[in-house]
C-alpha cells in the first residue's frame, strides 16, 4: 500500500517488474528487501487498530498483492521463508498449494522438524 503507481501503470506491472532475471533461463527471482522488515509491524498494527478488519484478511496479503497479479506468468512459484511462525510465513502458507520442507538427517533436526510439523497441523 505504500507504493504509488505512475500514470497508466498497473499493480500487476509493478509486481512483474520487481522480479529479477537470473542466469538460468526461464527462472526469475523476487528478492526480499528492506520493506519486508515492516510487514510484521504493519500487519500487527492493522489488526490492532482496524475494528472492521477481518481477522483472517492479513493472511492473504501475499496472495492478493504479489502472487495473483503474476501467477499466469509462471508454471511454478516457490516461496522461501524462514522457519518461524510469523505473519510472513502464514501468508506464504495461505498462498501455497503445496509445501516443501528440507530436513537434515540428524536426530536433533528430525525432532525439531516433528515439532514444527505438529504446530503446522494446528494452524
Amino acid at each position: 500500500d505504500c507504493i504509488e503507481l505512475d500514470e497508466n501503470e498497473t499493480w500487476a506491472q509493478v509486481v512483474s517488474n520487481a522480479f529479477q532475471e537470473t542466469h538460468i533461463p526461464n527462472i526469475r527471482v523476487l528478492p526480499s528487501g528492506m520493506d519486508d522488515f515492516y510487514f510484521e509491524h504493519e500487519t500487527a498494527t492493522e489488526l490492532k487498530e482496524s475494528s472492521g478488519y477481518e481477522q483472517t484478511r492479513h493472511y492473504h496479503k501475499l496472495l492478493e498483492k504479489v502472487i495473483a497479479p503474476v501467477e499466469s506468468q509462471f508454471d511454478l512459484i516457490l516461496i522461501d521463508t524462514a522457519p518461524s511462525l510469523n505473519f510472513m510465513f502464514y501468508n506464504a502458507l495461505m498462498a501455497s498449494t503445496a509445501m516443501l520442507i528440507p530436513v537434515h538427517p540428524e536426530a536433533v533436526d528430525f525432532d525439531a522438524n516433528n515439532k514444527y510439523l505438529k504446530r503446522l497441523g494446528e494452524i
